[in-house]
């Protein structure tokens, strides 16, 4: 279990934080314990043996850690130069010893919340920019500082924004979702438009269902005049800027 490249900057910017990490004798916990250390934090592993009954779908590994304490987590940590200790409690259960609630509230006064999300936007940003780019050459971020970090609130959500990964979402383009109902007539419909633009959507759909008895009833209505929307927007536009090879495109509406 190795932590990741840290720098001098890093490590200062931590030196004087306490990190407390919960289920800290294994897996990501113990990870999570052994990084935050290799940053400067000084690191409390706490810890609560679990002794899970025999399931054929659970590695017997994997029972054996969550079985065992946090000794080697707070081993590996103190070899390569760091701070650490192992607590094994259940703040919530009443048998924990009372000197073990005192040790960990003396080190949760250090805490600094505003710091820590401060810390983890900055991360959240870092992520950002190696899932936009491809990364070539290990590049520093410069977190901000506190100051920044709070006066940026004021404006952040301004623009919308929830954290540095946040994305806009796209709206997908709405496809039609039913068959044309004039596709049958849509030449026909279009020469008598041709023939006199100023005709109203009523007046063909009048004058369709006089040529096609009970074929399209009033309630496609709506659908007609949509499509002589369309044709008159196409007309405007050969009147503005001319008759071009380039033709407009008009999608079928509902």
């Amino acid at each position: 279990m190795t932590a990741g490249p840290t720098t001098a900057a890093h490590a200062g910017r931590q030196a004087s934080h306490v990190a407390i990490v919960t289920g800290a004798n294994h897996g990501i916990g113990a990870a999570t314990a052994v990084a935050l250390a290799s940053r400067g934090c000084a690191v409390l592993c706490a810890f609560w043996r679990v002794r899970d009954p025999v399931d054929p779908g659970i590695p017997q590994a994997y029972r054996d850690r969550r079985a065992g304490g946090a000794d080697a987590v707070v081993a590996e940590i103190e070899a390569a130069g760091g701070r650490s200790l192992a607590v094994e409690a259940d703040l919530a259960d009443p048998r924990t010893p009372a000197e073990v609630r005192r040790r960990v509230d003396a080190m949760y006064v250090t805490l600094d919340p505003v710091q820590l999300l401060s810390e983890m936007r900055a991360a959240q940003q870092r992520l950002v920019e190696i899932a936009d780019k491809l990364i070539k050459s290990e590049t520093t971020t410069t977190a901000p500082t506190l100051e920044q970090f709070l006066s940026g609130l004021r404006t952040a959500w301004k623009e919308g924004e929830v954290r540095p990964t946040a994305r806009a979402k796209v709206n997908a383009k709405r496809l039609r979702r039913r068959p044309d109902p004039f596709a049958a007539v849509s030449g026909q419909l279009r020469g008598w438009f041709e023939a006199e633009p100023a005709r109203t959507g009523r007046e063909l759909l009048d004058r369709l269902q006089r040529e096609y008895p009970a074929v399209y009833p009033n309630s496609q209505l709506r659908t007609l005049q949509r499509r002589l929307k369309e044709w008159r927007r196409e007309m405007a536009r050969q009147m503005v800027f001319g008759h071009t090879s380039e033709l407009v495109a008009v999608e079928p509406m509902t």
